[in-house]
């Protein structure tokens, strides 16, 4: 099959949202449309339903940290096109960082993992030849400790993923109502606020409300609370009462389209 005839077939499926594809990162735009992009399913039950997974992801973890991944890149890519931020990812030979969400005064990198033991090799890397986002460069991971990148030997912090989504979910419906305040939809202007404020709503701790830390707080508040901060009722938080996979804004394969 030739790529043009990929190239079409793919085109289709994001037009239908069932799939959106991420370029490769670099500092020169003509050197981006060249590069690999990525592939992700916009849901993760209908990429379990295409790829035939069935339940796998319960007893594979290979499998789960896929959905993880393309989990944290369906929310990162609703939030992309409510704010007009560009998302990435960044592949260099044997160097890859998951997800780069562009923005043009507050960047940020995102390497998504199942374990804090996780290398950090390619973040690094990646921050040595982009300087700007150090600083502003995390590994994500399940029940992981915070630590800020600012504080962080290299410039590359720690989120847990829990925080990290309730985040953007945060920050996703701010832009959403920022860009019905714009068309007249919706009373009350709203500023232009990058990821780590929705941090700061969804993981604020009163007793630290003085000690402010780029992504938030290091104290981790009550789920329930936290998801009460962040905008989210009992039965619309992400996460609850189903996996990864089982829909949302949801989880791909996360493969190359070259």
């Amino acid at each position: 099959m030739s790529e043009a005839t990929v190239d079409r077939y793919l085109s289709y499926l994001e037009r239908a949202f069932l799939v959106f594809t991420l370029p490769n990162y670099s500092g020169i735009e003509s050197s981006r449309q060249r590069r690999g992009r990525k592939l992700y399913f916009v849901d993760g039950a209908v990429r379990n339903a295409a790829l035939q997974r069935g339940i796998a992801p319960l007893s594979d973890a290979a499998e789960m940290g896929v959905l993880t991944e393309n989990l944290v890149a369906g929310h990162l890519h609703a939030l992309a096109q409510q704010s007009q931020v560009r998302l990435y990812h960044w592949r260099d030979r044997n160097d890859e960082v998951d997800l780069i969400y562009d923005h043009p005064e507050q960047p940020l990198a995102f390497e998504i993992a199942s374990s804090v033991r996780h290398a950090t090799s390619s973040l690094h890397r990646f921050v040595e030849r982009y300087p700007r986002f150090k600083g502003q460069s995390f590994l994500v991971a399940p029940d992981a400790p915070y630590l800020p990148a600012s504080d962080a030997n290299g410039g590359v912090g720690i989120l847990p993923l829990d925080l990290l989504l309730l985040a953007i979910g945060a920050q996703t419906e701010k832009e959403f109502e920022k860009r019905l305040t714009a068309s007249g939809l919706s009373g009350g202007p709203e500023g232009d606020r990058p990821i780590r404020d929705g941090v700061r709503a969804s993981h604020r701790s009163p007793a630290r409300d003085s000690a402010r830390l780029p992504l938030g707080h290091a104290t981790r508040a009550e789920p329930e609370e936290k998801g009460r901060r962040a905008g989210f009722s009992r039965s619309d938080r992400p996460g609850r009462g189903r996996g990864p996979g089982a829909g949302g804004r949801g989880a791909a394969e996360g493969g190359d389209c070259r």
